[in-house]
């Protein structure tokens, strides 16, 4: 028996060494940001959802109301995040009512905390909480998986926010305002799309956001809170 070997030519095929990669572009990833500012908060977010390489929902809301004052921006398992955020809206509307007034931001803060530690082994869930009381005023808290949680002036969260570190540390500078968060935000997103070569829309929500970013492709929301009553 002589074992005989078909070239890849003999085939009608190019040989391995001519045949050039097509590598696919890379996919859209969560990326979650949140800036305090004095008054109110601007929280932005990304909208696709992704089930391995397929795009799942390219317009998911991923940023939650949590209660009259307080959102949340969701990164990780959509049904894990999805299921912390309903139960958080549970406890928090409760303990509003038995204190008969609005609930804190860290508070709230809090009970993400508490139940991305306590499942921290099922879990994969990473939260940027983000609102305004009377208190403290504007604030963002981040809730990375494993639990922690720490007040942060900013904070962004997400496997797409790798891309834009950079840039929200060379640009971020402390006491901006509420156009200079919006800026900051908007254009912490264009970062993104520039870094993954893909264009984005914006959705303003109750008091919006640069109407030119409405006429980009796709979806993309930011929200301005304010909360200065």
């Amino acid at each position: 028996g002589v074992e005989t070997l078909v070239a890849p030519r003999d085939l009608g095929l190019a040989p391995r060494s001519l045949l050039v990669p097509h590598p696919l572009p890379p996919l859209p990833q969560t990326t979650i940001m949140a800036v305090e500012f004095d008054g109110g908060v601007v929280i932005g977010a990304d909208s696709r959802t992704t089930t391995g390489s397929y795009i799942a929902n390219r317009v998911t809301d991923k940023l939650t109301q949590i209660h009259d004052h307080i959102f949340c921006c969701r990164s990780g398992s959509a049904a894990d995040t999805q299921a912390i955020a309903d139960a958080v809206t549970y406890q928090l509307g409760f303990h509003s009512i038995e204190l008969d007034e609005r609930p804190l931001v860290h508070t709230a803060a809090s009970l993400f905390k508490e139940m991305c530690y306590r499942y921290r082994e099922d879990l994969t869930a990473g939260i940027l909480v983000a609102g305004w009381d009377k208190r403290k005023g504007g604030q963002v808290y981040s809730v990375p998986m494993g639990g922690m949680m720490v007040r942060q002036p900013f904070s962004i969260g997400g496997s797409g926010s790798s891309y834009i570190y950079g840039f929200v540390d060379a640009t971020y500078k402390p006491g901006m305002s509420k156009e200079e968060c919006l800026s900051f935000a908007a254009n912490g997103k264009d970062a993104e799309r520039g870094a993954l070569k893909l264009g984005w829309g914006c959705l303003p929500v109750l008091l919006g956001c640069p109407a030119s970013l409405s006429s980009l492709p796709f979806f993309k929301k930011i929200i301005f809170i304010d909360f200065n009553i």
